[in-house]
């Protein structure tokens, strides 16, 4: 995903501040080879070819920026906006670093850092290999603790756990980072429909039938006729349908 060099700009001055006194050296990689391996790791995903995605193209990505950051003793985040980068350099203020209480400043990285360890826990799940899957996902939420995809994709493997409170939960955080994060419109719908149909999703299936359709009643206000919440209201439906009969048996 591509920022504005507004944006852009933002975040390396953030990142210059919060790392006073130290000098981070060049990325072996540029922008553009960031940008073509991504691509190139979107490309082979959707022709089948999870593995090679992880070997060529987001694995050395990952590598690049765990090289650049090496040595750096401050909170890095990663961030795919401004608005993103501000919350996290907020953030740094206020978390812990498990010896003294606090940090001592935060850097913002590029955004394709975490956006590199997203798709190789997809590619993961492409793999059936839920278990790397889930430790790729939690190291992009390290680095971008309110990235909505992110948290998505984890709640999608807590739903084939059947860990339904882990599942909410993360659904509930993906709703939250889509609000945070982007400015109403199209990103910020696509993320929150797919946050709120997860939570109906497992709503559902803990037989909270209220809630649940409350969530796809939401969909249809942010995408009318969206065909995934119209097909599971009509499934609540048929579910009250079916334990009214049975009560009266």
């Amino acid at each position: 995903m591509h920022r504005s060099r507004p944006a852009a700009m933002l975040i390396l001055w953030l990142g210059f501040l919060a790392c006073e006194g130290s000098s981070l050296a060049a990325a072996p990689l540029s922008d553009v080879d960031i940008a073509r391996l991504m691509e190139k790791g979107m490309a082979d995903v959707s022709r089948g070819n999870p593995e090679t995605a992880i070997r060529t193209a987001y694995d050395p990505v990952i590598q690049n920026f765990e090289t650049l950051y090496a040595r750096e003793r401050r909170k890095v985040y990663s961030a795919r906006t401004g608005t993103e980068a501000i919350y996290y350099m907020v953030m740094s203020a206020t978390v812990g670093d498990g010896n003294s209480g606090r940090t001592k400043g935060a850097v913002v990285a590029n955004g394709a850092w975490s956006e590199a360890h997203w798709m190789k826990g997809y590619a993961l799940v492409e793999l059936e290999r839920f278990d790397e899957a889930k430790v790729a996902l939690r190291r992009a939420l390290e680095l971008s603790p309110l990235f909505p995809s992110v948290w998505s994709e984890l709640g999608a493997l807590y739903q084939l756990d059947k860990n339904w409170p882990d599942a909410l939960k993360a659904y509930q955080e993906a709703e939250e980072g889509a609000k945070m994060i982007y400015p109403a419109g199209p990103e910020q719908t696509d993320r929150l429909t797919r946050a709120l149909r997860g939570q109906g999703y497992v709503l559902i299936e803990t037989d909270k039938f209220d809630e649940a359709e409350a969530r796809y009643r939401r969909v249809l206000e942010l995408v009318p006729d969206e065909p995934g919440a119209k097909r599971e209201l009509t499934y609540i439906a048929n579910l009250r349908k079916q334990r009214a009969a049975e009560a009266s048996n």
